[in-house]
């Protein structure tokens, strides 16, 4: 069972005006991004905490774009951002924000679908989180991108970092995600495949003697 609720605002103007509110409490605010930059794809986390002037920052390349998706990105740093969590003393109210609804609503889903692998791990953060903070109050949350919000804006500046291969330290990283390679995107992997073979057919058609006619 997914351990903390999930807030999907129905429109990104309520979006917005809701990261405003959320801004506006006390409490630590993390946001996360993936991205697909330059052939890579990497992702990010950025902690906000009260009273300090600079957030903390994990970054993780995950790999080629030829092998990753934004989407395992998107997941991952929602796990880059509850191991932010787990490093602080104590936490009472926090929330985590991504811009892709997709890994939020696969989050609440048991159905077995592409990176679930990932949900996984995601999970069970959550609940050492629980455990590490007894009490905690954790939201996870839907913030529109490209909207000016300065933490999902800092969170994107980050992934693209990420994504040309700029990592944080592996002794700030999740032990797992250090441990081995990710194992390649299935469906980036057929996509890649059926490309390929687009891209000989309209090779052979462009010599074919038929092709002129």
């Amino acid at each position: 069972r997914a351990p903390f609720p999930v807030e999907i605002a129905p429109d990104k103007d309520t979006a917005s005006a809701k990261e405003d509110l959320w801004v506006s409490r006390p409490g630590h605010r993390i946001y996360t991004d993936g991205s697909d930059y330059e052939d890579g794809v990497g992702a990010s986390a950025v902690l906000y905490r009260p009273g300090a002037a600079e957030p903390i920052v994990l970054r993780y390349h995950l790999g080629p774009s030829s092998r990753h998706t934004v989407y395992e990105a998107e997941i991952i740093g929602l796990i880059l951002g509850i191991s932010l969590l787990m490093r602080l003393l104590s936490v009472a109210t926090s929330s985590c924000a991504a811009d892709n609804t997709p890994c939020l609503l696969a989050y609440q889903h048991r159905k077995p679908h592409p990176a679930h692998y990932l949900i996984d791990h995601l999970l069970d953060d959550l609940a050492r989180l629980r455990d590490r903070h007894p009490g905690i109050k954790c939201t996870l949350r839907w913030v529109p991108g490209h909207r000016g919000h300065d933490g999902n804006e800092r969170a994107d500046t980050e992934a693209k970092r990420a994504a040309t291969g700029d990592n944080s330290p592996e002794a700030d990283l999740p032990q797992w995600l250090t441990r081995n390679r990710l194992p390649a995107s299935l469906s980036k992997v057929r996509q890649g495949l059926n490309e390929a073979f687009r891209q000989a057919a309209r090779t052979e058609w462009a010599v074919s003697p038929r092709a002129p006619r």
